[in-house]
């Protein structure tokens, strides 16, 4: 149940405020480490303060800085430490000059006095995997003001071309935003909203407005597809049925404290599942990159759709890189009788993605009933 536990941990990071927006340090030093981790530049439990980790810090920062923001990826990688999971290795003899950083932080005091920086080992695990990473990443995006630089890495990630994010995003910013205010339906910016539940309220609202549904028209449905797009993105990011079915397995009072943690780990695409279906595939179903740390393991017929059989079922599994898992898991992306890759028609840059329409995946009988759900109630047609 750790997972639980470090969601609530990211979402109350309380990040310093500069005239009113969240400073971004704290939260871009995580991602970065995340990010370092999935590219294996970091394997061990041991974060070095260094031009890498630097380097990193900066490409998430540049996206999130507000104009009076410094490039100082020493402050969160010392007051962090207050954090609870974010900790410090001291040098030998150097605790004075460590204690001494609380008055004066500078990169030289961090590099003469701390080794590294480590992780509680628990979320160091949960950094290493896939889909316990998604989740994370989501729960820590709650400390942002604006989203919707994630928003553009999902959109990019299900094979939306760069000219279709630009004008959703234009969209949601501009005319959606002024009929949303002067409709007095809320006074949130759009892209600062990261409930599902709320935003799909919002846009119900939203669509019934006349002037909307003339511009609509005249826009072929533009302002409606931005709305609906940002809202699966929404329920994605913030993995809504992940949250409420683990919350539903932990309010089950006729499951066992250990089937609890099975079928919690089932969910994640961790634990005996994901093994299994590591031996299975040996790698990429679709690809055969066999590095497992970059892959994610999730259900063919969905968990929701699933019995109980089903879901621990490892024909009703498939291994796939992330951003093919995402494709596949939205409906983007399916598979033949004879494994044939299908393209829903609303997949744009295939190609951006890796994904070829000569692509296909090995399929046995027992995966048959499995797939054919897949093509029927997942795939876009």
């Amino acid at each position: 149940m750790s997972l639980l536990h470090y969601q609530e941990k990211f979402k109350g990071l309380k990040p310093a405020r500069s005239g009113g927006a969240a400073r971004p340090h704290k939260m871009c030093m995580l991602l970065a480490v995340m990010d370092l981790i999935e590219q294996g530049q970091i394997s061990e439990n041991k974060i070095v303060f260094n031009d890498v980790l630097k380097a990193a810090f900066t490409k998430r920062f540049v996206a999130f800085q507000q104009n009076n923001d410094d490039n100082t990826p020493h402050n969160p990688f010392y007051y962090l430490s207050s954090s609870g999971f974010w900790h410090h290795k001291i040098k030998p003899g150097q605790e004075a000059l460590y204690h001494s950083i609380k008055k004066s932080i500078s990169n030289k005091k961090l590099k003469d006095s701390i080794e590294y920086a480590f992780l509680d080992k628990e979320l160091f695990w949960l950094f290493n995997d896939p889909e316990s990473r998604s989740v994370l990443i989501s729960s820590l995006a709650e400390n942002f003001d604006d989203i919707s630089v994630f928003f553009e890495q999902w959109a990019r990630e299900i094979g939306k071309s760069d000219k279709t994010i630009k004008n959703y995003l234009g969209a949601l910013k501009g005319p959606i935003s002024n009929w949303v205010f002067d409709a007095d339906i809320t006074h949130d910016g759009l892209l600062s909203i990261y409930s599902h539940s709320y935003f799909e309220q919002i846009a119900n609202k939203t669509k019934q407005l006349k002037i909307f549904q003339q511009r609509n028209s005249k826009g072929n449905g533009m302002y409606n597809a931005a709305l609906n797009i940002y809202s699966e993105f929404l329920a994605d990011f913030t993995q809504v049925e992940v949250t409420e079915d683990i919350d539903q397995i932990m309010n089950d009072s006729s499951i066992k404290p250990t089937d609890k943690t099975r079928l919690v780990n089932t969910r994640l695409g961790q634990g005996e599942f994901r093994q299994r279906l590591i031996e299975y595939w040996h790698g990429c179903a679709l690809t055969q990159y066999q590095n497992v740390r970059f892959l994610v393991a999730s259900h063919i017929k969905p968990w929701r759709a699933a019995d109980d059989h089903e879901r621990l079922d490892v024909y009703n599994g498939i291994l796939l890189l992330p951003n093919l898992d995402k494709a596949f898991d939205l409906g983007y992306i399916s598979f033949s009788e004879k494994g044939l890759i299908q393209l829903s028609d609303m997949i744009e840059s295939p190609k951006q993605l890796g994904i070829e329409e000569t692509m296909k995946i090995n399929l046995v009988s027992q995966h048959q009933d499995f797939m054919a759900y897949h093509r029927e109630q997942v795939f876009r047609h």
